[in-house]
């Protein structure tokens, strides 16, 4: 009876207590995270066997989780290099505008001083570079159209100049005839 007893101990305790207390352990490591390590007693048909495979569909729930949540990570780091992506481009499409503005505030700026011989020499932005161009332009055919009123105003000056040196000589002769007419 003691040798029975002892044997269906040792049975009782490597075919069921044993069993059952890896499977208590093996859930206890699921609720904590562990999902990578195989269920223990897959294999039995008795109610080990059925309690490892309902713990196998929570381990196979909880993989998908975390497979779920990778995934849903990487959308979310995708996205968020695409803002920053965006954030980029808007910062350097303000950037290009800023620098266009600039140089024709200088270029306008300088016009304004006098100096018709600026032209913005610094290509922009392609999208900008028309600007640089128009204002160039018209920077070209105002200093062309003051050139033209220099050479003008040249030619006027010494016109008048001709006719204030006539005028003094009808002067100086006037002033001699009437010299002339006085000694008469």
């Amino acid at each position: 009876i003691a040798v029975a007893v002892v044997l269906s101990l040792t049975i009782a305790q490597k075919g069921i207590t044993a069993p059952m207390a890896r499977l208590r352990e093996r859930m206890a490591s699921l609720a904590a995270g562990e999902a990578r390590a195989e269920i223990d007693g897959l294999d039995r048909k008795d109610e080990i066997g059925q309690m490892a495979e309902a713990v196998e569909v929570f381990r196979h729930n909880a993989l998908e989780r975390t497979r779920l949540e990778q995934e849903a990570d990487a959308n979310r780091s995708l996205s968020e290099k695409e803002r920053i992506a965006r954030d980029e481009q808007k910062a350097k499409e303000a950037a290009d505008t800023q620098y266009a503005v600039d140089n024709l505030a200088n270029g306008l700026s300088r016009l304004s001083d006098g100096d018709v011989s600026y032209r913005i020499s610094q290509p922009f932005v392609a999208h900008l570079d028309t600007v640089r161009e128009n204002f160039n332009a018209s920077a070209e055919k105002l200093q062309s159209a003051l050139t033209r009123v220099a050479e003008n105003a040249r030619g006027i000056d010494a016109g008048a100049n001709e006719i204030r040196a006539a005028a003094d000589d009808l002067a100086k002769r006037t002033e001699q005839q009437a010299a002339s007419v006085e000694e008469t």
